[in-house]
């Protein structure tokens, strides 16, 4: 059992599935395994993530026809084995540190959820008007879902949150 599994739905993504698959790849946490999910893309993609699962052990594929996001995710969750669960889109990158530091973090405060911010490739989408925000508080080291935590928002067009869970 590894102790984080990833999974990469995606569709359609050719332009920007290489870089965010070398981002995985180098991730500094070793011991993850990789499961994407092609939901029925009609560009290059498979074939982009084909050349890592060939490459790297930890990267496996599923292929499906397009049922969307939501399913693609729910296929890649049926075939995870690791302690903690990840999603990760196919058009985003992350920091080589990222999940080491979130899953070191997971086992130390015993939370339930960990949560940074990668970086989306793709141009972002024209901002939409949101209601002000309260300023995030200091960095939460322990915050039970159980007890209603209430986890930062992104902060810029380009951030992405990033999310741990545990399975068990």
């Amino acid at each position: 059992m590894a102790k984080l599994s990833v999974v990469v739905p995606f569709h359609n993504v050719e332009d920007y599935i290489g870089a965010a698959l070398q981002s995985i790849a180098r991730q500094t946490l070793r011991d993850l395994e990789v499961i994407l999910v092609d939901d029925g893309s009609g560009d290059a993609s498979a074939l982009i993530a084909k050349g890592y699962v060939s490459r790297d052990p930890r990267f496996r594929l599923i292929q499906q026809e397009n049922a969307g996001p939501g399913l693609a995710r729910n296929a890649g969750i049926r075939e995870a084995t690791g302690e903690y669960l990840a999603f990760f889109d196919g058009d985003d990158l992350l920091d080589p540190h990222a999940y080491g530091l979130m899953t070191e973090t997971l086992d130390r405060t015993g939370s339930d959820i960990a949560t940074g911010g990668g970086t989306k490739i793709r141009p972002p989408r024209p901002p939409q008007t949101s209601p002000p925000q309260a300023p995030v508080p200091a960095r939460q080291m322990r915050a039970p879902v159980s007890r209603g935590s209430r986890l930062p928002p992104a902060r810029t067009p380009t951030s992405r949150p990033l999310g741990l869970a545990g399975v068990g």
